[in-house]
C-alpha cells in the first residue's frame, strides 16, 4: 500500500493509529494484518531487497518517477535505506 494511502485509511479511521514511535506488542496483537505490524514487516523487507537487487543488476539508475512509486510502496524497509 503506498504511503499517502496508508496515511489517508488512518486518518479516516479504517487502519489502526499505532501512533508516533515502535509499534508496540499489545497494538501488533490486536492488529496483526497491520501494514506496520512485525508480521508484515518482513514481506516488506524481501520485496525492498528484490528492488535493490535489481537495481545493482540495472546498468543506469531508476529514474526519479519509478523511485518515488517504489519509496511509496515500501514504506520504512524502503532499498535506499536499507542498502
Amino acid at each position: 500500500m503506498p504511503w499517502p494511502e496508508y496515511l489517508r485509511r488512518v486518518a479516516d479511521g479504517e487502519l489502526a493509529d499505532p501512533g508516533k514511535g515502535f509499534i508496540m506488542p499489545a497494538f501488533e496483537a490486536t492488529h496483526p494484518e497491520h501494514p506496520m505490524a512485525g508480521a508484515q514487516r518482513f514481506p516488506r523487507i524481501e520485496a525492498a531487497d528484490g528492488v535493490r537487487d535489481a537495481a545493482l543488476e540495472c546498468p543506469e539508475p531508476f529514474p526519479p518517477s519509478v523511485l518515488e512509486v517504489i519509496h511509496a510502496c515500501s514504506m520504512d524497509c524502503c532499498a535506499a535505506v536499507r542498502a
